[in-house]
């Protein structure tokens, strides 16, 4: 089999997975009525301890503890599902007081979502999505006005763009397009920045010259740049830069660890410790009364 038939391979046993996952949650309430019916608690640790002593001893041995990791969340999913179900019929619900309190740190952003990130794959922007969202439908886009218009445009539902650095500072260039579309920030994470230099493999340092990134990489590396009297060249993002170069001998830097993988032999050039902080922006079309009790995601300012 080569790549394409085996990844379909996957794609249908993922299908088997899914369906067979949604019964069997849709069955938490059936349990759960039964167990009502007589008398029980939804949690049975005996019982659970028996079923995960099973499944372990019907696996095959090099897989017996992810199949007991899998079906303890199965069965947690399970329990939880039944326990809402049965909230529900008892109508409990949490406080309004205790869901507002909670709700600026605890109301999860959406599992999947479209993102609009500045670059190629590889970029900071798109790890910052990816420790955002669990699984994020990525489009990116060259610059970072092209990241605002796509969601504006409806393209996309979020934008994920770099604000600060604890080393060059702002982004202002990204303020100034908060300001312009009238978006605001919903969420925001820190990300630590680790760059590297990006050279063909056998190149030396001490033969490199001219260098190619994003100019608030250029910034954050300027003591680097100096000290080997490199000359630096701004470009629209630092993964993208890892991917193009204008001769065989030239460049790049520096671009995260994960497009360094992507694209060439990394040396590692910055060794002290910053984070930079990335935001996510949406625009969304509710009304400002209908977001009140939700503080994320919020829409452009009205």
């Amino acid at each position: 089999m080569d790549l394409a038939d085996i990844r379909q391979a996957i794609d249908g046993i993922d299908t088997t997975l899914l369906n067979s996952f949604v019964e069997r949650m849709d069955i938490a309430t059936e349990v759960a009525k039964s167990k009502i019916e007589m008398g029980k608690a939804v949690f049975d640790p005996a019982r659970e301890r028996s079923k995960l002593s099973n499944l372990a001893s019907r696996a095959p041995e090099r897989y017996e503890a992810q199949t007991i990791t899998l079906f303890r969340l199965l069965m947690s999913m399970s329990k939880a599902e039944q326990q809402r179900y049965i909230n529900e019929l008892k109508g409990i619900t949490v406080s309004q007081k205790a869901h507002a309190t909670a709700a600026a740190s605890d109301t999860p952003f959406p599992h999947t979502a479209t993102v609009a990130c500045q670059g190629v794959e590889g970029a900071y922007s798109q790890i910052a999505a990816c420790k955002l969202f669990d699984v994020p439908d990525i489009a990116f886009f060259e610059t970072f006005e092209g990241v605002m218009r796509a969601v504006r445009d409806g393209f996309c539902e979020f934008g994920v763009l770099p604000i600060e650095n604890s080393t060059a500072g702002s982004v202002n260039a990204v303020y100034d397009l908060l300001a312009q579309f009238d978006f605001h920030i919903v969420r925001s994470l820190r990300l630590k920045i680790d760059h590297n230099l990006l050279v063909k493999p056998g190149t030396k340092l001490a033969d490199v010259r001219e260098v190619y990134s994003h100019g608030q990489a250029i910034a954050q590396c300027a003591s680097f740049i100096e000290a080997h009297d490199l000359h630096a060249t701004k470009y629209p993002n630092t993964a993208m830069s890892a991917r193009w170069s204008p001769a065989p001998s030239v460049p790049t830097l520096p671009p995260s660890p994960r497009a360094a993988a992507r694209h060439s032999t990394a040396w590692r050039c910055w060794s002290p410790t910053f984070r930079t902080r990335t935001t996510t922006t949406r625009a969304s079309s509710s009304s400002a009364a209908s977001r009140a009790s939700t503080p994320a995601p919020t829409a452009p300012r009205s």
